[in-house]
């Protein structure tokens, strides 16, 4: 989850330099570093992690589920007893 901090902005930086220029106007961004300085310049801090909220409940839903069936599949193989060991 700590990777996708760093991650996440170059993410917004990515999908703001493809979208910019769409439809034949001018491009906004010359390059990333450029980018990222206007995006923070204008929206600030927010900006940059815009939509990181969504992706971390993405994250701790998946990770829910993979810990439910990591138990559902351990207690079917192995049985109530192994369970109340390991507890």
């Amino acid at each position: 989850m700590t990777a996708t901090l760093f991650v996440h902005p170059m993410d917004i930086v990515k999908n703001r330099m493809q979208m910019s220029g769409e439809g034949g106007a001018a491009r906004e961004h010359k390059t990333s570093f450029h980018a990222l300085a206007n995006i923070f310049r204008k929206e600030g801090l927010s900006g940059i992690y815009a939509g990181y909220k969504d992706r971390f409940r993405v994250f701790v839903f998946v990770l829910r589920r993979n810990y439910l069936f990591h138990l559902v599949f351990q207690l079917a193989y192995f049985g109530k007893q192994h369970i109340q060991q390991l507890v």
